[in-house]
């Protein structure tokens, strides 16, 4: 029995130092988190605080912090995450990464998983940075585009607020649904 109940804690104390390892925690210190696509990456890009006043952009390819387990993003060294996911489907709610995967095999169904980005990315000095990659600051970071959905609502455009709302309710809807 006194076997069993060490074993558990020591159980908790290992699941409690990888979740506070694991906590990035990048929003409290970066703003204005978008997708971009650099070189046909999904990145992500944001507007730190550093060790100067004025915030610094940087980008960070989410290829190296993130993977697809059948058709689920999920936190994985260089886990190439976009080889199962459309990068085209890909948007950030907050800081939740919502994307269309369908799996190493492009044929399949297409489904939608999300991830909370705040609890694996960090700012490190300024750039976000997930396990030992940290976001690089190009010159023309600012004008990167972002990534847009081409949804279509009676033929008209949906607006990026409409579309990262839909996600997210569509999101929801799945996961309550599964």
């Amino acid at each position: 029995m006194k076997i069993n109940q060490i074993s558990l804690l020591v159980t908790f104390a290992f699941a409690f130092a990888f979740k506070v390892e694991a906590d990035g925690g990048y929003t409290k210190d970066c703003q204005n988190s978008t997708i971009v696509v650099v070189n046909d990456s999904i990145s992500m890009r944001s507007y730190c605080k550093g060790p100067s006043a004025t915030p610094q952009c940087s980008i960070l390819n989410l290829n190296q912090c993130y993977g697809v387990d059948g058709r689920v993003v999920i936190p994985k060294q260089g886990g190439a995450f976009q080889d199962g996911c459309l990068y085209l489907g890909c948007n950030l709610v907050n800081a939740t990464l919502v994307c269309e995967c369908t799996g190493k095999r492009r044929h399949h169904h297409r489904t939608c998983s999300s991830v909370n980005t705040n609890s694996l990315i960090m700012n490190d000095n300024g750039a976000l940075k997930c396990f030992d990659s940290r976001a690089t600051t190009p010159p023309d970071c600012v004008r990167i585009p972002t990534v847009t959905f081409d949804l279509k609502s009676e033929g008209r455009r949906l607006s990026l607020a409409s579309q990262q709302y839909a996600l997210f309710f569509l999101a929801i809807a799945m996961f309550l649904g599964a």
